[in-house]
């Protein structure tokens, strides 16, 4: 049975995704993810399954685009995070799009103490 983590510690891996996204730390922002890690984004496609989907969904849709999470709750339910939040994505054309999203965070492993 796995020992019961702080909200403080979930929350500091959560908090660790805008701010990779933040500094277009691409390394950092992958390192996140579990090995089996994956990305249900836009939600009903396939999922962006393992590394190297991870890696190409950063390239295409992060790596371009300048984004800020402006969060209004989080929920933490065991190891489980849900962010209540809008992305302001600024695209390479200027254009800002505002986009209201629930992101789920399911961590696994221990987080550093």
């Amino acid at each position: 049975m796995t020992a019961p983590v702080a909200r403080e510690q979930l929350m500091a891996v959560v908090e660790g995704s805008p701010k990779a996204v933040g500094a277009h730390d691409r390394s950092t922002w992958v390192a996140l993810f579990a090995e089996e890690g994956q990305i249900n984004d836009p939600v009903g496609s396939r999922p962006h399954n393992g590394q190297a989907a991870i890696e190409s969904f950063y390239d295409t849709f992060i790596a371009p685009n300048s984004i800020t999470f402006h969060v209004e709750r989080d929920i933490v339910c065991g190891r489980t995070v849900w962010r209540d939040l809008s992305l302001a994505t600024e695209m390479s054309t200027g254009v800002v799009l505002d986009v209201p999203m629930h992101l789920r965070y399911d961590l696994v492993g221990e987080p550093d103490s």
